[in-house]
């Protein structure tokens, strides 16, 4: 991503908070693989340069404030960026839009749990005797 399309937040604490949202929906994921996930879709190069630059500059409007054509591109961005760190496009596509890296998020944050925490809820259910299927 180029330097101009870099995301200038308003709070040095927004990628670490984001990052350990990651880490926490993902924990196959590092926390180190998670901040540099975060740095690569907020579009930084790595970890050093978005806490150290990201809150220098003018700060980037939000998605809403942005546009459409903005919008869409984050979030083709970051989605892709979740994918080359081992997240399935489905779980990329989910956690984009209920993370709000860049935006308000446009899904609540349990919807973007990853299908494996889900159906292991089921599946403990079923084995408690708590859920029975016909």
């Amino acid at each position: 991503m180029a330097t101009s399309h870099r995301f200038v937040f308003s709070s040095d604490n927004l990628p670490k908070q984001k990052a350990k949202q990651l880490f926490k929906t993902f924990p196959f994921l590092k926390l180190s693989t998670a901040q540099e996930a975060t740095a690569r879709a907020l579009g930084y190069s790595s970890w050093y340069e978005c806490i150290h630059q990201g809150a220098k500059g003018e700060q980037s409007p939000s998605d809403q404030d942005a546009g459409i054509p903005t919008r869409v591109a984050r979030y083709y961005h970051q989605a892709n960026t979740l994918t080359t760190f081992g997240i399935t496009p489905f779980e990329a596509d989910l956690w984009v839009r209920a993370w709000g890296l860049t935006g308000h998020p446009t899904f609540p944050p349990e919807q973007a749990r990853p299908l494996y925490y889900k159906w292991r809820e089921v599946l403990d259910q079923v084995n408690r005797g708590e859920c029975v299927f016909q």
